[in-house]
């Protein structure tokens, strides 16, 4: 099953008035007040917000059959209805279509009929889906720019990364055919840097076009550079600037193009929310404490290829079999850090310690996430001798730090 992402626009409500104005002097005199009532709705509606739509739910259903009727007459009643059919017949396989409205009854409004109508419509094994609590994209809307930039493109993002990042099939496509032309650029941005095929009709001709994946030049190495900093977006949302220290408003001149500044607060842009979703499904994150972080950056490159094992295998062991000995290994006479267990394994015939804590959250997608941090490790000589010398350093950095503090915490990446 191939899952589509379609925006929602508001084709088929223009459609409907265009036939109403050109068939005006041939309509039955019984019907002329009702098509009259129906453009004054749509004039009505226009600029509204969704948060208006429940007000107007009466009068929705009041003309709701006409919009059906209209749209079930023909596939080409709107730009929805026909490029998602179109793609249908291109790919060949069962849709899971996911219909995302804009903040506005008009957008809603047509997303629920779309989702009636192509019930009837498509494969027996597909489905579409349009929940209002969830594919309405609050802030998504024109009229103000900072709004449109500050919340509906990041909710759009967010919401496109949920659908994507649900588990249920693995191949995601674009249709970005409708709704507003402004969300073109960031969404075929979006599309190139995960893979995501995305498609576009025109609406006065049948053509459905694949755009093709081109090369895309990211400066990974920054994004890497700057991980600590995007990681703290990402998890916090806002960040108020003049409470950040010295390290990471210096890092915000390297990513300007990536965050938005608002009434003194920080937070990802769209773009920024884009990179940072594929850099950090491209690599399992953890958290060094700033000591052991200096340590293994300077590491030889094979005893950073063992330790990096040795993350793998802990994070593995933690989501696999979680009640693993080696996850919570004793030490005798040793007292942890608040929170902390020790790790223990055997990496390429090398004894690894790690004193480790994890924390798992909800990403800002809706997808589940563990943040892990590594507090001390120990390897080699450092563990075989007689005198478990790595039992008395671990002791020695316990009673320094029972509480450590989680903005001394370096991100490293390893490669998926």
């Amino acid at each position: 099953m191939v899952k589509i992402i379609a925006t929602v626009g508001t084709s088929l409500l223009t459609n409907l008035r265009r036939e109403i104005q050109n068939n005006k002097t041939s309509m039955q005199n019984d019907r002329s007040n009702e098509y009259g009532d129906i453009i004054a709705f749509l004039d009505d509606i226009k600029d509204k917000t969704f948060v208006c739509y429940k007000p107007l739910e009466d009068k929705i259903k009041k003309i709701k059959k006409t919009l059906v009727d209209f749209a079930k007459k023909s596939d080409y009643s709107c730009a929805e209805i026909k490029s998602l059919l179109s793609i249908q017949k291109e790919i060949k396989a069962d849709l899971l279509i996911y219909l995302l409205a804009s903040d506005s009854v008009s957008s809603a409004l047509v997303a629920m009929i779309i989702k009636e109508v192509l019930e009837n419509k498509l494969n027996s094994g597909s489905m579409i889906n349009f929940n209002e609590n969830l594919d309405v994209i609050e802030g998504l809307q024109v009229r103000d720019r900072e709004k449109f930039c500050n919340d509906g493109m990041p909710n759009l993002v967010k919401r496109i990364y949920n659908i994507a990042d649900d588990g249920y099939s693995s191949e995601v496509i674009l249709n970005i055919t409708a709704g507003y032309k402004g969300t073109i650029p960031f969404l075929t941005i979006l599309g190139q840097v995960n893979h995501f095929p995305l498609y576009y009709i025109f609406e006065e001709t049948d053509a459905l076009i694949k755009i093709p994946q081109t090369p895309v030049d990211i400066d990974w190495e920054k994004i890497g550079k700057n991980a600590d900093l995007l990681e703290k977006l990402e998890k916090e949302g806002t960040i108020e600037e003049k409470k950040m220290c010295q390290e990471d408003i210096k890092a915000l001149k390297d990513i300007e193009t990536l965050i938005e500044r608002y009434e003194g607060m920080v937070c990802l842009n769209s773009l920024g929310i884009i990179f940072w979703h594929r850099y950090r499904s491209s690599y399992e994150l953890f958290k060094l404490y700033k000591d052991e972080f200096e340590r293994y950056i300077k590491l030889a490159e094979d005893e950073k290829n063992r330790i990096d094992k040795a993350l793998l295998d802990l994070k593995k062991k933690y989501e696999n079999n979680p009640g693993d000995s080696q996850l919570k290994h004793r030490l005798q006479g040793c007292s942890l850090p608040t929170g902390y267990d020790c790790f223990k394994c055997n990496e390429e015939r090398v004894e690894i310690r790690m004193l480790w804590h994890a924390e798992s959250r909800k990403g800002k997608y809706g997808e589940s996430l563990t943040d892990f941090y590594i507090a001390i490790i120990s390897a080699g000589s450092e563990v075989h001798n007689a005198n478990d010398e790595y039992v008395k350093t671990f002791n020695d950095f316990a009673m320094k730090h029972q509480d450590l503090e989680m903005d001394k915490f370096h991100v490293i990446k390893i490669k998926k």
